[in-house]
């Protein structure tokens, strides 16, 4: 039989998992090659972010920040 500290642990340790992915998947923003990143703030362009890779973004934990993915690319037609 389980014990209920054995379940109690287990419960807590996939809720701070699961609070650390949340956290990392709002704060880190990729930037892929012919791609760029916008940084709104309450609709307005803050910041751009146009070097391909993992960037440290905290500010977009604070109600109103939010991030957009925007191609680079020209369409061929």
């Amino acid at each position: 039989m389980l014990d209920i500290n054995f379940l109690i642990g287990l419960a807590a340790t996939f809720g701070v998992m699961g609070s650390l992915w949340f956290l990392g998947r709002k704060i880190f923003v990729a930037v892929q090659p012919f791609q760029s990143v916008l940084i709104l703030k309450w609709g307005r362009c803050v910041e751009e972010l146009r070097e391909p890779g993992l960037h440290f973004r905290p500010s977009l934990l604070i109600p109103g920040h939010e991030s957009i993915l925007v191609s680079r690319q020209l369409d061929s037609q």
